[in-house]
């Protein structure tokens, strides 16, 4: 019982009402109806306020409580709130909440296919997902917040399309720009940055670091080699 809550041999006191009961039973009825105060009843812990109450419900080990269900669907374990991931489409790698379903099964089938070496890349890429989207895919008009953003998309083989990462990095190889970001007898990472050198597993990466590193962009851009690249792609997908 909680510390509002008095205890003699012969009685039951409410510390917030000073009402005395016979029996414990009476004394958790009255906590239960009382609008003097309020009740948690899987505690059995009575509460001054409600903003108490809610402060334990977020604080507490026995409180596990959905905050985008509208009734703040308390579970009993943590284990409970994957309900997040399978009903609000939560991404157990950041956190945050994406769309819909397709969404976050495209990043966890993009995260299957590469090493360790892109990992840091590709996690930077996800948050970033959470950008607005202006950008549609060339296979399937699904909108995208970036360019790099697509091609994890295409490349995760979800697209409508039927392009994966296969065929992304076909066309890569095949544009006349690709001696200056590739090198396709590199099987490990066929990609690099033509202005630092870092090198690639995944086109997306080289995008990514290429739209998120300052000194690095200018290859995305007017007519740098990656952005000629993007409208050879745009023009084979289209």
């Amino acid at each position: 019982m909680a510390r509002l809550v008095q205890h003699s041999e012969d009685s039951y006191e409410c510390a917030v009402s000073s009402k005395d009961f016979r029996t414990q039973d009476g004394l958790i009825n009255h906590c239960r109806m009382s609008k003097r105060h309020t009740w948690c009843e899987r505690c059995q812990r009575v509460f001054r306020s409600e903003e108490q109450k809610k402060a334990h419900l977020r604080d507490s080990n026995s409180h596990h409580s959905c905050s985008k269900c509208r009734d703040h669907r308390d579970f009993l374990t943590s284990n409970e709130l994957q309900h997040l991931q399978t009903q609000h489409n939560m991404s157990s790698i950041c956190g945050g909440f994406l769309d819909n379903e397709n969404d976050l099964r495209m990043v966890r089938s993009h995260l299957q296919i590469i090493d360790g070496s892109d990992l840091l890349t590709s996690l930077q890429q996800h948050k970033r997902s959470y950008e607005p989207r202006n950008l549609e895919c060339f296979g399937c008009d699904y909108p995208f917040a970036s360019f790099s953003a697509m091609l994890l998309h295409l490349e995760s083989g979800t697209c409508a399309s039927g392009v994966d990462v296969d065929y992304v990095d076909e066309l890569a190889f095949e544009c006349h720009q690709s001696p200056k970001y590739s090198d396709n007898a590199n099987d490990d990472f066929p990609f690099f940055c033509p202005i630092c050198g870092s090198e690639f597993r995944s086109l997306s990466g080289l995008f990514q670091h290429s739209e998120t590193t300052l000194n690095c962009r200018s290859n995305t851009t007017d007519q740098g080699c990656l952005a000629k690249l993007r409208h050879f792609m745009r023009m084979r997908l289209a």
